[in-house]
């Protein structure tokens, strides 16, 4: 057993897991007791980085000093502010949030996450539903008087620190028609990091660690319930490291994972069905015979799905290689959250050999359960709910969540409800067997037809999505008449008609014909632009006011994708260059004059452009604007 020197002390993290809830428990529950222990490792590293070509590390006791010394600043910049008044935070993920953030406390404010995915007017509402007294932010000025990071630690005038600020602040995702404001108080965080030590002496691969380090990839925004409490306070106040991730781009995940030897990733359903997506892609193209290969280690790996032991056994030698075309060997546990993800993409993370699984929660409750029994993680349950907390199935399906980890009460505008202790409905449809639950959809997505029958659009939609699709949506029909499917594709994907017929068979075999009146094709993304879901009202919506690229299948003309792949290639090609315009068959380097820097340049580009991947050694087969064209074509 490979020995671990981070530990407090203690011989196993099961001896320390117990060590640090026991005095938890033993503390009073504000955030005066709680920032001490969050920080008690002082050597251990909390946040990890890569600056140019050097790894810095920062620890828990150099982090704790910053913060008590920004606390102080805060304290006096802010002296116009009454005791306990409510601070906006509008920055990305960094050392400096996390600083940030305990400063305000320390200093006797209540911090307000801001959500940096939603409009400033909602924001400006929000800021004034709360009554907010400053922003500090990385990036822009609010109506609200506003100081940047940078000032704030350039400071050098402080004042002594009082009692710390008793609530956190979280705005909602934003999918729903008006934000919501959900307020933590010590109490709440206490059952949160209680829940968490359940799960840690539940599954012994959430606590696995690699190289001696347990290392968590900071991929979801700590503004955001999830990455809050599931990133940021279930892993520090057990002292474990947080990897910067610079940007969400895959080559930067990618990067990250493998040279910082992450072990732990917590991202929404989009994330992992992209990874998915991308893994069968690559499969596919290497041929009729990999394919076979691959779909025989399935089988294999699924007859041995109830026998887990043997099931990791086998995978861990079956699917090497597709392991280190992904992440690697570094990576111990992952979790999905935010919306339903497909089972089929928790069978492929399973059979090659990781250990993803679904959780659920939301902004008004934390996080609520986590599946952790191995026999269910790919039944696409979110397990059993939480020690502190329990579930509800009311008649018509809908769930509802009781607890102390729960918010403690929740802002609407200026309307107040409490939540801790109450039933929460969470509008989120759900089914429980044998004491495992599962989340089936939001209740107010639901499409009620003409004739009384429901159609469930989160259920429906992976049935009904073609080969040849990017996604599908299902948006109700107007006055009552069928339902829409949308569907996604790229725009310059051939064969519209064979994608047009397979959803017509697709309805047939799923006895949705009769419930869906229309099918569309469009060229748009359903999910908007730093969005992690579907938001099915907005995309209803933006139908309905004809902002979608529609596409029609029978007059698209096969010559006319073929001239724009061509032409886009020739634009791409020559923009890399510096060039007004290319030859069809002019080569990249010998005739252009390129650099390797300008090739990766434009494959990045392309990449973008036609969502697929292309080798990066600088093949003499893809030099020309034909050749490209031929492998784009071979692959749309």
């Amino acid at each position: 057993m490979q020995k671990l020197y981070n530990l407090g002390g203690c011989r196993t993290i099961d001896e320390f897991v117990n060590k640090k809830l026991n005095i938890l428990k033993s503390t009073e529950r504000t955030f005066d007791a709680l920032f001490p222990l969050m920080f008690s490792e002082s050597e251990n590293v909390l946040y990890e980085q890569s600056i140019g070509f050097k790894t810095v590390k920062t620890t828990y006791g150099e982090c704790k000093t910053e913060i008590l010394h920004l606390a102080g600043i805060l304290k006096n910049t802010l002296s116009f502010a009454p005791e306990n008044a409510v601070v906006g935070i509008y920055m990305e993920n960094s050392l400096e949030w996390i600083e940030i953030f305990w400063a305000v406390i320390m200093a006797g404010f209540r911090p307000l996450l801001m959500n940096l995915r939603l409009s400033d007017s909602v924001i400006e509402t929000a800021l004034d539903d709360v009554d907010a007294c400053a922003i500090i932010s990385d990036k822009k000025s609010f109506s609200k008087k506003t100081f940047t990071v940078n000032e704030i630690k350039k400071g050098t005038e402080t004042a002594e620190l009082g009692k710390a600020g008793t609530e956190l602040l979280v705005m909602s995702s934003g999918t729903s028609d008006k934000v919501k404001i959900c307020a933590y108080t010590a109490e709440n965080i206490f059952y949160q990091i209680k829940d968490s030590g359940f799960i840690v002496k539940t599954s012994k691969e959430i606590s696995r660690h690699y190289n001696g380090e347990l290392k968590l990839l900071t991929f979801l925004p700590f503004y955001h319930i999830f990455g809050l409490f599931a990133v940021y306070f279930w892993f520090t106040f057990f002292s474990r490291t947080l990897v910067h991730l610079p940007d969400l781009t895959p080559e930067a995940i990618l990067q990250t994972v493998r040279e910082h030897s992450v072990t732990h990733i917590f991202a929404v359903p989009l994330f992992w069905e992209k990874v998915y997506s991308s893994a069968m892609r690559q499969i596919h193209l290497r041929g009729e015979q990999t394919e076979k290969r691959f779909e025989k280690g399935v089988k294999i790996a699924r007859k041995l799905d109830k026998i887990p032991c043997l099931k990791n056994a086998f995978s861990k030698i079956a699917f090497r290689e597709i392991r280190e075309n992904i992440f690697g060997e570094s990576i111990s546990f992952l979790i999905s959250g935010g919306s339903v993800l497909d089972n089929k993409v928790l069978e492929f993370f399973s059979f090659i050999g990781y250990h993803l699984v679904n959780g659920y929660g939301m902004s008004e409750t934390g996080i609520t359960s986590v599946e952790l029994d191995k026999k269910y993680i790919t039944s696409g349950s979110v397990g059993k709910p939480f020690p502190s907390l329990e579930y509800f199935i009311d008649s018509d399906g809908v769930l509802s969540v009781r607890g102390m980890s729960t918010a403690k009460y929740v802002l609407c505008g200026k309307e107040k409800t409490l939540v801790c202790g109450e039933k929460f409905l969470t509008r989120d449809l759900a089914e429980e067997k044998d004491g495992h639950y599962y989340i089936l959809g939001r209740e107010d997505d639901v499409i009620i037809s003409s004739s009384g029958e429901n159609l469930n659009p989160a259920l429906a939609e992976p049935l009904l999505c073609p080969k040849g699709a990017n996604d599908v949506c299902l948006v109700p029909g107007k006055n009552g008449s069928a339902a829409v499917l949308l569907i996604s594709v790229s725009k310059y994907k051939s064969d519209l008609a064979g994608v047009l017929n397979e959803v017509k068979e697709l309805l047939c075999k799923h006895n949705f014909s009769s419930l869906v009146g229309k099918t569309v094709l469009v060229s748009d993304g359903f999910i908007e632009a730093d969005g992690f879901k579907k938001n099915r009202k907005h995309i209803a919506q933006k139908y309905y006011e004809k902002g979608f690229s529609v596409i029609d299948a029978e007059k698209a003309d096969e010559n006319a994708r073929r001239s724009a792949v061509e032409e886009r290639i020739a634009e791409l090609f020559a923009l890399a260059l510096g060039k007004e315009s290319v030859g069809y068959t002019e080569d990249f380097f010998l005739d252009a004059g390129g650099t390797s820097l300008e090739y990766f340049a434009l494959i990045s580009e392309l990449k973008k452009e036609f969502e697929i991947d292309f080798p990066l050694d600088e093949s003499e087969e893809l030099r020309t604007p034909k050749a490209f064209f031929e492998y784009i074509r071979d692959r749309i």
